[in-house]
């Protein structure tokens, strides 16, 4: 798999003449390997491959790329604990992966619950469940907060709500 990045434009401006192309990165996974889906956060980016891992690479000070560390890696590192990912979103400081199973494991910055778990104000090195949610077919993941929808066609959201944006009739946190 490759993946091309280009980042370098200004709004309203043309390309050089000898950049016809965004530069390849090096690849998150095998030559050859299925991607299921791809994210790009807030300064990281993450991939899910066919055979259900997540790799991720970036920015990583508060553990977002989920390998454990908070060192920034150049190339993709494999999230640990994720075996069996459908796909994969990435927000500001964290990261969520919907598996093939309709659960859903969020890792990274939890300043406002954004990752499901009840510790704010943390940041978690390795994916931990969102609890209560079941047959989950859609996943998104916004700067601080996420939202997974069931099969069903039912909407949870968690995190950051200032704004009102986990959709509750409120403007306050939910985990």
């Amino acid at each position: 798999i490759r993946v091309r990045v280009r980042d370098d434009l200004r709004p309203g401006t043309a390309p050089p003449p000898e950049a016809q192309a965004p530069p390849r990165c090096e690849g998150p996974g095998p030559e050859g390997q299925p991607t299921s889906s791809l994210t790009v956060g807030y300064a990281h980016a993450c991939v899910a491959l066919g055979d259900g891992t997540v790799r991720c690479w970036g920015s990583n000070y508060a553990s977002q790329l989920g390998d454990g560390t908070t060192a920034r890696r150049a190339t993709p590192v494999e999230v640990r604990d994720v075996a069996d990912a459908q796909t994969v979103g990435a927000g500001g400081s964290h990261s969520c992966a919907l598996l093939r199973s309709g659960r859903v494991v969020c890792w990274g910055g939890n300043t406002i619950g954004q990752i499901g778990a009840p510790t704010q104000g943390t940041l978690t090195r390795a994916p931990l469940e969102v609890t209560g949610l079941r047959g989950i077919a859609q996943l998104g993941v916004g700067r601080q907060h996420s939202c997974a929808v069931s099969a069903r066609g039912q909407v949870s959201c968690w995190g950051a709500n200032g704004a009102g944006q986990i959709g509750n009739g409120r403007r306050d946190m939910a985990p």
